[in-house]
């Protein structure tokens, strides 16, 4: 048998009118929200204009967080605890304590005279820190002036 014989009868369609439905069972129409004098961050809706969207603010890159750890060695001329963040790491000289890369406080408790500085660890390198005050001079003998902390990081 040939395909162009073949005849299928097609389903009688029965079409039947739709009601609307009961007034009891529509959803009643929403009242704008106005907003109350004095309350932030609510835009008043006219009635018949649809609100847009607020812009979306631009994304803004924070600088990543330090991973890694890096190298403390601290030098001084008298004996004393160091302490990296209030938590002591021994005594002075230290030779290159593992330290969490990103920013630090070094302390070095003298006790004749403490002082405390600001560092940045970074990942995989040595950091140095000299706590040795400067050597006199002809013109500074006898002078009082403060001892000098000096910060070389390594290369």
């Amino acid at each position: 048998a040939s395909v162009e014989s073949m005849q299928v009868a097609a389903p009688e369609l029965v079409v039947q009118p739709v009601r609307p439905p009961k007034p009891d069972l529509v959803a009643p129409k929403p009242e704008p929200i106005v907003a109350q004098p004095g309350s932030e961050g609510i835009t008043p809706v006219q009635p018949g204009v649809v609100p847009t969207q607020p812009p979306i603010p631009p994304v803004v890159e924070t600088p990543e967080t330090p991973t890694g750890h890096g190298r403390l060695a601290v030098k001084c001329s008298n004996w004393g605890w160091v302490a990296v963040d209030g938590r002591r790491i021994g005594t002075c000289p230290v030779d290159g304590a593992r330290i969490p890369a990103g920013p630090h406080e070094v302390t070095f408790d003298d006790p004749r005279s403490p002082k405390v500085i600001k560092v940045v660890i970074e990942a995989n390198k040595m950091t140095y820190v000299d706590f040795t005050p400067p050597k006199p001079t002809k013109k500074s003998v006898g002078s009082k002036k403060p001892e000098s902390v000096m910060i070389k990081p390594a290369e």
